[in-house]
């Protein structure tokens, strides 16, 4: 019988009205604001909408963010 991988009763899972929400909100978001509270990182899709000013603000998060996706 499949269980849920790393799944524990610490971290509930998330519903998906939750999941929902939040994908609103970070699609609000400005491209160059921090999602999650973790590392900053930008999908190519995020990276095409920004500005020419918004890119060359976060030129390195864009980088790497561009050297993460290429592996």
């Amino acid at each position: 019988m499949p269980s849920e991988p790393n799944q524990t009763d610490a971290e509930p899972k998330e519903s998906a009205a939750a999941i929902e929400a939040r994908n609103r909100l970070n699609a609000s978001m400005s491209p160059g604001e921090v999602r999650g509270g973790g590392a900053e990182f930008f999908t190519l899709d995020d990276i095409r909408r920004m500005s020419r000013a918004e890119v060359r603000e976060q030129y390195e998060a864009v980088l790497r963010s561009l050297e993460r996706s290429s592996r």
